[in-house]
């Protein structure tokens, strides 16, 4: 009876702690899913509907690439300077994970803010991942921010004129597509913005290739044809040492010309990328 009250309570223990474990973890996992996305309009620039549209294709897209993402719109940097201001929402939302933070920066009629921009902030593999992409992520950026802002405006209303709902949406779309660590889209990605250096690439490779089979070909016309009386022992008609040094030479050329090539991984920890003033 005692043996059987101890096993009792011992499963009882275990159970409890399991279910502590199990409460704990689906916890971490509630706090995490929300804070995969963050949006600070502190300027006024969205309307209820579009952020909650945004919340919803931020999150998608988190969930695909598996970084956390930001935004941040405001017209005041607290006496901070614009990388700063922006490295700090991304810490405060998502700790030392893996985030990416884009501030866009309104700094009409505030002189003191005159040589700041807008931002993108990168941390761990959101910054190995998406650093490359940096300028064509802000030209499409603008591309969409800016695309009406200069027709028939006055100097008072120009801010009014930019779609901030917009160039939010590119934004999240390039997180989506760049940020992915698919091999598909990784593929997709490279052929996409990478055209041009792989072309490159091939071009030169096949002039290299020419070159050297070029070189290889006419080295091997200039040799003199090696007769087989030099491998031949008039007096005993027996194979001399000669062949061994043909050998050695020939394998050689065979392993001077052979090559290999490695490679090494790895990118940055946290960097930030800088647009342009408004």
């Amino acid at each position: 009876m005692i043996k059987t009250r101890k096993a009792s309570a011992f499963i009882l223990a275990l159970l409890t702690l399991m279910a502590a474990l199990l409460v704990f973890d689906t916890r971490a996992y509630a706090a995490k899913a929300t804070k995969s996305i963050a949006i600070g309009d502190f300027d006024n620039r969205l309307t209820d509907h579009q952020e909650n549209e945004l919340r919803t294709l931020m999150q998608a897209a988190a969930e695909e690439t598996g970084l956390n993402i930001g935004i941040v719109i405001t017209g005041d940097l607290n006496g901070r300077n614009d990388e700063s201001f922006t490295n700090e929402f991304g810490f405060s939302a998502f700790g030392d994970s893996d985030w990416v933070v884009l501030m866009l920066f309104n700094s009409y009629d505030r002189p003191e803010y005159s040589r700041y921009t807008d931002v993108i902030s990168r941390h761990r593999k959101a910054d190995d991942r998406l650093r490359r992409y940096d300028k064509q992520m802000f030209d499409n950026i603008y591309a969409v921010l800016e695309r009406n802002a200069y027709k028939d405006y006055s100097e008072e209303d120009i801010y009014h004129l930019f779609d901030y709902y917009g160039a939010c949406r590119v934004f999240v779309s390039d997180v989506k597509k760049l940020g992915s660590d698919s091999f598909a889209t990784r593929l997709w990605v490279l052929i996409q913005y990478h055209t041009g250096q792989i072309l490159l690439g091939a071009v030169i490779a096949a002039v290299v290739t020419v070159i050297i089979v070029t070189s290889t070909v006419k080295g091997y016309k200039k040799v003199k044809p090696i007769s087989a009386t030099n491998y031949i022992d008039r007096s005993r008609t027996r194979i001399t040492r000669q062949v061994d040094r043909f050998m050695r030479e020939y394998t050689t050329s065979v392993s001077t010309s052979s090559s290999h090539s490695g490679g090494h991984g790895g990118g940055g920890h946290h960097s930030s990328s800088h647009g342009h003033h408004r």
